[in-house]
Protein backbone atom coordinates (compact mmCIF):
# COMPACT_ATOMS: atom_id res chain seq x y z
CA UNK A 1 0.00 0.00 0.00
CA UNK A 2 1.32 3.47 -0.88
CA UNK A 3 2.56 5.81 1.84
CA UNK A 4 1.11 9.23 2.58
CA UNK A 5 1.52 11.90 5.24
CA UNK A 6 -0.15 12.24 8.60
CA UNK A 7 1.19 15.36 10.26
CA UNK A 8 4.96 15.08 10.03
CA UNK A 9 4.92 11.29 9.75
CA UNK A 10 4.96 9.07 6.69
CA UNK A 11 2.34 6.30 7.09
CA UNK A 12 0.54 3.92 4.77
CA UNK A 13 -2.90 4.95 3.54
CA UNK A 14 -4.77 2.42 5.69
CA UNK A 15 -3.03 3.64 8.83
CA UNK A 16 -3.80 7.25 7.95
CA UNK A 17 -7.48 6.43 7.57
CA UNK A 18 -7.45 4.76 10.99
CA UNK A 19 -5.75 7.75 12.61
CA UNK A 20 -8.06 10.30 10.99
CA UNK A 21 -11.04 8.32 12.20
CA UNK A 22 -9.53 8.26 15.67
CA UNK A 23 -9.10 12.04 15.68
CA UNK A 24 -12.73 12.67 14.82
CA UNK A 25 -13.89 9.97 17.26
CA UNK A 26 -12.04 11.77 20.03
CA UNK A 27 -13.37 15.26 19.28
CA UNK A 28 -16.99 14.45 18.38
CA UNK A 29 -18.39 15.53 21.76
CA UNK A 30 -16.52 18.86 21.71
CA UNK A 31 -16.47 19.46 17.94
CA UNK A 32 -18.84 22.45 17.98
CA UNK A 33 -16.99 24.11 20.85
CA UNK A 34 -13.72 23.65 18.95
CA UNK A 35 -15.24 25.27 15.87
CA UNK A 36 -16.43 28.19 17.99
CA UNK A 37 -12.97 28.70 19.49
CA UNK A 38 -11.03 28.30 16.24
CA UNK A 39 -13.30 30.51 14.15
CA UNK A 40 -14.39 32.96 16.80
CA UNK A 41 -17.97 31.86 16.16
CA UNK A 42 -17.72 32.77 12.48
CA UNK A 43 -18.54 29.20 11.39
CA UNK A 44 -22.12 29.79 12.45
CA UNK A 45 -22.38 32.79 10.14
CA UNK A 46 -20.84 30.76 7.30
CA UNK A 47 -23.46 28.04 7.82
CA UNK A 48 -26.27 30.60 7.79
CA UNK A 49 -24.94 31.99 4.55
CA UNK A 50 -24.71 28.48 3.05
CA UNK A 51 -28.33 27.81 4.01
CA UNK A 52 -29.42 31.08 2.42
CA UNK A 53 -27.96 29.88 -0.89
CA UNK A 54 -29.56 26.41 -1.03
CA UNK A 55 -32.84 27.47 -2.64
CA UNK A 56 -34.57 24.62 -0.80
CA UNK A 57 -38.35 24.75 -0.44
CA UNK A 58 -40.83 22.84 1.74
CA UNK A 59 -41.44 19.30 0.47
CA UNK A 60 -38.08 18.94 -1.26
CA UNK A 61 -35.32 16.43 -0.49
CA UNK A 62 -31.74 17.26 0.47
CA UNK A 63 -28.55 15.32 1.22
CA UNK A 64 -25.97 16.77 3.60
CA UNK A 65 -22.66 15.04 2.86
CA UNK A 66 -20.00 15.12 5.62
CA UNK A 67 -22.70 16.39 7.96
CA UNK A 68 -20.52 16.23 11.07
CA UNK A 69 -22.60 16.95 14.16
CA UNK A 70 -25.63 18.07 12.19
CA UNK A 71 -25.61 21.89 12.47
CA UNK A 72 -26.13 22.43 8.76
CA UNK A 73 -28.44 19.43 8.54
CA UNK A 74 -30.77 20.90 11.16
CA UNK A 75 -31.06 24.05 9.07
CA UNK A 76 -31.76 22.01 5.95
CA UNK A 77 -34.45 20.06 7.82
CA UNK A 78 -36.15 23.34 8.73
CA UNK A 79 -36.11 24.43 5.10
CA UNK A 80 -37.67 21.28 3.64
CA UNK A 81 -40.19 20.96 6.48
CA UNK A 82 -42.26 17.99 7.58
CA UNK A 83 -43.29 17.11 4.03
CA UNK A 84 -39.66 17.06 2.83
CA UNK A 85 -36.72 14.83 3.64
CA UNK A 86 -33.26 15.76 4.89
CA UNK A 87 -30.64 12.98 4.93
CA UNK A 88 -27.37 13.40 6.81
CA UNK A 89 -24.32 11.26 6.10
CA UNK A 90 -20.78 11.18 7.45
CA UNK A 91 -17.97 8.62 7.31
CA UNK A 92 -17.33 9.02 11.04
CA UNK A 93 -19.70 7.06 13.24
CA UNK A 94 -19.16 9.17 16.37
CA UNK A 95 -19.83 12.42 14.54
CA UNK A 96 -22.96 10.95 12.95
CA UNK A 97 -24.19 9.70 16.33
CA UNK A 98 -23.72 13.18 17.79
CA UNK A 99 -25.67 14.69 14.89
CA UNK A 100 -28.41 12.10 15.33
CA UNK A 101 -28.78 12.90 19.02
CA UNK A 102 -28.91 16.62 18.28
CA UNK A 103 -31.63 16.21 15.64
CA UNK A 104 -33.67 13.98 17.94
CA UNK A 105 -33.40 16.57 20.72
CA UNK A 106 -34.60 19.28 18.32
CA UNK A 107 -37.54 17.18 17.13
CA UNK A 108 -36.30 16.66 13.57
CA UNK A 109 -35.82 12.88 13.71
CA UNK A 110 -39.26 11.86 14.90
CA UNK A 111 -41.20 12.19 11.67
CA UNK A 112 -41.80 8.50 10.96
CA UNK A 113 -45.32 8.20 12.28
CA UNK A 114 -46.51 4.94 10.73
CA UNK A 115 -44.65 1.70 9.99
CA UNK A 116 -45.71 -1.19 7.74
CA UNK A 117 -43.70 -4.41 7.50
CA UNK A 118 -44.21 -7.48 5.33
CA UNK A 119 -43.67 -10.35 7.78
CA UNK A 120 -44.35 -13.46 5.68
CA UNK A 121 -40.73 -14.66 5.98
CA UNK A 122 -40.10 -13.56 9.57
CA UNK A 123 -40.07 -17.11 11.00
CA UNK A 124 -36.62 -18.05 9.66
CA UNK A 125 -37.84 -17.54 6.12
CA UNK A 126 -41.11 -19.43 6.41
CA UNK A 127 -44.27 -17.67 7.52
CA UNK A 128 -44.93 -15.95 10.83
CA UNK A 129 -45.82 -17.15 14.32
CA UNK A 130 -47.82 -15.47 17.07
CA UNK A 131 -44.74 -14.87 19.21
CA UNK A 132 -42.87 -13.28 16.30
CA UNK A 133 -45.86 -11.21 15.20
CA UNK A 134 -46.46 -9.93 18.73
CA UNK A 135 -42.78 -8.99 19.03
CA UNK A 136 -42.83 -7.12 15.72
CA UNK A 137 -45.80 -5.06 16.89
CA UNK A 138 -44.06 -4.36 20.20
CA UNK A 139 -41.04 -3.07 18.25
CA UNK A 140 -43.21 -0.37 16.69
CA UNK A 141 -44.72 -1.83 13.52
CA UNK A 142 -48.30 -0.60 13.06
CA UNK A 143 -49.52 -3.04 10.40
CA UNK A 144 -48.07 -6.35 9.17
CA UNK A 145 -48.62 -7.49 5.58
CA UNK A 146 -47.81 -10.83 3.96
CA UNK A 147 -48.00 -12.89 0.77
CA UNK A 148 -47.88 -16.46 -0.46
CA UNK A 149 -45.87 -17.67 2.58
CA UNK A 150 -48.44 -16.49 5.11
CA UNK A 151 -49.69 -20.05 5.70
CA UNK A 152 -46.27 -21.71 6.13
CA UNK A 153 -46.74 -21.97 9.90
CA UNK A 154 -50.02 -23.72 10.64
CA UNK A 155 -50.46 -21.86 13.94
CA UNK A 156 -51.16 -18.72 11.90
CA UNK A 157 -54.62 -20.18 11.15
CA UNK A 158 -55.49 -19.51 14.81
CA UNK A 159 -53.45 -16.29 15.08
CA UNK A 160 -54.59 -14.30 12.05
CA UNK A 161 -58.32 -14.17 12.97
CA UNK A 162 -57.41 -12.65 16.37
CA UNK A 163 -54.83 -10.11 15.15
CA UNK A 164 -56.40 -7.52 12.82
CA UNK A 165 -53.02 -5.86 12.25
CA UNK A 166 -51.76 -8.98 10.43
CA UNK A 167 -53.04 -8.98 6.84
CA UNK A 168 -53.14 -11.66 4.16
CA UNK A 169 -53.73 -10.82 0.48
CA UNK A 170 -57.27 -9.52 0.02
CA UNK A 171 -57.74 -11.47 -3.20
CA UNK A 172 -57.70 -14.87 -1.51
CA UNK A 173 -61.10 -16.53 -2.06
CA UNK A 174 -64.00 -15.84 0.29
CA UNK A 175 -63.88 -17.87 3.48
CA UNK A 176 -60.09 -17.77 3.91
CA UNK A 177 -59.13 -16.72 7.47
CA UNK A 178 -58.00 -13.17 8.12
CA UNK A 179 -58.50 -9.92 6.27
CA UNK A 180 -56.83 -8.05 3.43
CA UNK A 181 -57.20 -4.47 4.63
CA UNK A 182 -57.02 -2.57 7.89
CA UNK A 183 -57.26 1.06 9.04
CA UNK A 184 -54.91 1.87 11.91
CA UNK A 185 -53.94 5.02 13.81
CA UNK A 186 -50.60 6.72 13.19
CA UNK A 187 -48.38 8.14 15.90
CA UNK A 188 -49.95 11.57 15.47
CA UNK A 189 -53.51 10.21 15.62
CA UNK A 190 -54.35 10.05 11.90
CA UNK A 191 -56.05 7.11 10.22
CA UNK A 192 -53.96 5.16 7.69
CA UNK A 193 -55.43 2.42 5.54
CA UNK A 194 -53.31 -0.55 4.47
CA UNK A 195 -54.33 -2.96 1.70
CA UNK A 196 -52.56 -6.23 0.87
CA UNK A 197 -53.05 -7.91 -2.53
CA UNK A 198 -51.08 -10.60 -4.39
CA UNK A 199 -50.24 -10.99 -8.06
CA UNK A 200 -51.05 -14.05 -10.16
CA UNK A 201 -48.25 -14.17 -12.78
CA UNK A 202 -45.96 -17.07 -11.73
CA UNK A 203 -47.93 -17.15 -8.46
CA UNK A 204 -51.09 -18.80 -7.13
CA UNK A 205 -54.12 -18.51 -9.39
CA UNK A 206 -56.32 -16.77 -6.84
CA UNK A 207 -58.89 -13.99 -7.40
CA UNK A 208 -58.14 -11.02 -9.68
CA UNK A 209 -55.96 -8.52 -7.74
CA UNK A 210 -56.81 -5.62 -10.07
CA UNK A 211 -60.54 -5.86 -9.38
CA UNK A 212 -60.02 -6.63 -5.70
CA UNK A 213 -57.73 -3.68 -5.02
CA UNK A 214 -60.21 -1.17 -6.46
CA UNK A 215 -62.96 -2.54 -4.25
CA UNK A 216 -60.72 -2.37 -1.18
CA UNK A 217 -59.53 1.16 -2.01
CA UNK A 218 -63.10 2.43 -2.32
CA UNK A 219 -63.94 0.93 1.07
CA UNK A 220 -60.86 2.25 2.88
CA UNK A 221 -61.06 5.74 1.37
CA UNK A 222 -64.44 6.18 3.04
CA UNK A 223 -62.44 6.37 6.29
CA UNK A 224 -59.15 8.02 5.30
CA UNK A 225 -57.35 9.56 2.30
CA UNK A 226 -54.08 7.94 3.42
CA UNK A 227 -53.98 4.52 1.73
CA UNK A 228 -50.95 2.26 1.22
CA UNK A 229 -51.00 -0.91 -0.92
CA UNK A 230 -48.56 -3.80 -0.53
CA UNK A 231 -48.61 -5.62 -3.87
CA UNK A 232 -46.95 -8.98 -3.36
CA UNK A 233 -46.01 -10.21 -6.83
CA UNK A 234 -43.31 -11.96 -8.85
CA UNK A 235 -43.51 -10.31 -12.27
CA UNK A 236 -42.16 -6.80 -12.70
CA UNK A 237 -44.66 -6.16 -15.50
CA UNK A 238 -47.60 -7.03 -13.25
CA UNK A 239 -46.30 -4.73 -10.51
CA UNK A 240 -45.81 -1.81 -12.88
CA UNK A 241 -49.27 -2.40 -14.36
CA UNK A 242 -50.75 -2.34 -10.86
CA UNK A 243 -48.91 0.91 -10.15
CA UNK A 244 -50.59 2.61 -13.10
CA UNK A 245 -53.90 0.95 -12.21
CA UNK A 246 -54.03 2.65 -8.80
CA UNK A 247 -52.12 5.86 -9.65
CA UNK A 248 -53.97 8.80 -8.17
CA UNK A 249 -56.19 6.52 -6.08
CA UNK A 250 -53.77 5.69 -3.23
CA UNK A 251 -50.94 7.34 -1.33
CA UNK A 252 -48.45 4.60 -2.17
CA UNK A 253 -48.10 1.19 -3.76
CA UNK A 254 -45.05 -0.78 -2.63
CA UNK A 255 -44.03 -4.04 -4.28
CA UNK A 256 -42.80 -7.00 -2.24
CA UNK A 257 -41.82 -10.66 -2.76
CA UNK A 258 -38.62 -10.77 -4.88
CA UNK A 259 -36.27 -9.84 -1.99
CA UNK A 260 -34.30 -7.54 -4.33
CA UNK A 261 -34.68 -3.78 -3.91
CA UNK A 262 -35.35 -1.94 -7.16
CA UNK A 263 -34.16 1.56 -8.00
CA UNK A 264 -37.35 2.85 -9.64
CA UNK A 265 -38.92 4.68 -6.72
CA UNK A 266 -40.91 7.65 -8.01
CA UNK A 267 -44.12 9.62 -7.67
CA UNK A 268 -46.76 8.62 -10.21
CA UNK A 269 -49.35 11.10 -11.52
CA UNK A 270 -51.94 11.94 -8.91
CA UNK A 271 -49.45 11.77 -6.03
CA UNK A 272 -48.96 8.01 -5.69
CA UNK A 273 -45.54 6.87 -4.43
CA UNK A 274 -44.33 3.74 -6.24
CA UNK A 275 -41.51 1.20 -6.10
CA UNK A 276 -41.48 -2.19 -7.86
CA UNK A 277 -39.88 -3.97 -4.89
CA UNK A 278 -38.86 -2.60 -1.51
CA UNK A 279 -36.29 -5.39 -1.06
CA UNK A 280 -35.49 -7.59 1.92
CA UNK A 281 -34.55 -6.97 5.53
CA UNK A 282 -32.23 -9.80 6.46
CA UNK A 283 -28.99 -11.51 5.37
CA UNK A 284 -27.59 -10.46 2.00
CA UNK A 285 -24.58 -12.77 1.73
CA UNK A 286 -26.75 -15.65 0.46
CA UNK A 287 -29.22 -16.07 -2.38
CA UNK A 288 -32.39 -14.07 -1.59
CA UNK A 289 -31.99 -14.84 2.09
CA UNK A 290 -30.87 -18.47 2.13
CA UNK A 291 -27.39 -20.00 2.27
CA UNK A 292 -25.55 -19.90 -1.05
CA UNK A 293 -24.35 -23.47 -1.36
CA UNK A 294 -27.65 -25.42 -1.35
CA UNK A 295 -29.39 -22.76 -3.44
CA UNK A 296 -26.60 -22.79 -6.03
CA UNK A 297 -26.54 -26.60 -6.04
CA UNK A 298 -30.23 -26.62 -6.89
CA UNK A 299 -29.45 -24.67 -10.08
CA UNK A 300 -26.49 -26.93 -10.93
CA UNK A 301 -28.01 -30.38 -10.40
CA UNK A 302 -31.79 -29.80 -10.05
CA UNK A 303 -31.81 -31.97 -6.93
CA UNK A 304 -33.93 -31.08 -3.89
CA UNK A 305 -32.04 -29.46 -1.04
CA UNK A 306 -32.72 -28.07 2.43
CA UNK A 307 -32.64 -24.27 2.43
CA UNK A 308 -31.43 -22.67 5.65
CA UNK A 309 -31.44 -18.95 6.34
CA UNK A 310 -28.16 -17.18 5.62
CA UNK A 311 -26.57 -15.17 8.42
CA UNK A 312 -24.15 -12.56 7.06
CA UNK A 313 -24.31 -9.01 5.69
CA UNK A 314 -27.51 -8.10 7.50
CA UNK A 315 -29.29 -5.15 5.89
CA UNK A 316 -32.53 -3.26 6.40
CA UNK A 317 -34.40 -2.41 3.21
CA UNK A 318 -37.26 0.07 3.38
CA UNK A 319 -38.80 3.15 1.84
CA UNK A 320 -39.72 6.37 3.61
CA UNK A 321 -42.80 8.07 2.17
CA UNK A 322 -43.86 11.66 2.83
CA UNK A 323 -47.52 12.47 2.24
CA UNK A 324 -50.10 15.17 2.81
CA UNK A 325 -52.49 13.95 5.50
CA UNK A 326 -55.42 15.95 4.13
CA UNK A 327 -55.23 14.90 0.47
CA UNK A 328 -53.41 11.58 0.81
CA UNK A 329 -51.02 12.60 -1.99
CA UNK A 330 -47.39 11.54 -1.62
CA UNK A 331 -44.64 14.10 -2.15
CA UNK A 332 -41.55 11.89 -1.79
CA UNK A 333 -40.44 8.26 -1.63
CA UNK A 334 -36.88 7.51 -0.54
CA UNK A 335 -35.18 4.11 -0.58
CA UNK A 336 -33.19 2.92 2.42
CA UNK A 337 -30.54 0.19 2.39
CA UNK A 338 -28.81 0.18 5.78
CA UNK A 339 -26.13 -2.22 6.96
CA UNK A 340 -25.89 -3.51 10.51
CA UNK A 341 -23.13 -0.97 11.17
CA UNK A 342 -25.37 1.81 9.83
CA UNK A 343 -28.18 0.75 12.15
CA UNK A 344 -25.88 0.55 15.15
CA UNK A 345 -24.61 4.04 14.40
CA UNK A 346 -28.15 5.40 14.05
CA UNK A 347 -29.28 3.72 17.27
CA UNK A 348 -26.27 4.92 19.24
CA UNK A 349 -25.16 1.37 20.08
CA UNK A 350 -21.59 0.17 20.06
CA UNK A 351 -20.63 -3.22 18.67
CA UNK A 352 -17.60 -5.51 18.56
CA UNK A 353 -15.86 -6.99 15.51
CA UNK A 354 -18.31 -9.91 15.49
CA UNK A 355 -21.21 -7.49 15.20
CA UNK A 356 -22.47 -8.05 18.78
CA UNK A 357 -24.07 -4.83 20.01
CA UNK A 358 -23.48 -3.34 23.41
CA UNK A 359 -24.90 -0.38 25.29
CA UNK A 360 -23.63 3.14 24.79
Amino acid sequence: MANTHFGFESVDEKEKARRVRGVFDSVAESYDLMNDLMSGGMHRLWKRFALSQTGLRPGQRALDVASGTGDLGAGVARQVGRDGLAVLTDINREMLARGRDRLIDKGFAAHVEFVIANVENSAAGFGVTKDIGDSIVEWGVDVMTSGNHIWDKKEVLDYIPTEPRLLRPANYPAGVPGRGAYVAQSGDGRSVGVINVMGRVFMLNIDDPFTTVVREIESVRERTPLVVVDFHAEATSEKIAMGWHVAGKVTAIVGTHTHVQTADNRILPGGTAYITDVGMTGPHDGIIGVEREPALARFLNAMPARFDTASGDLRLHAVVIAADAETGRASAITRLSLSLADLHALSGATYDEAGTPGAR
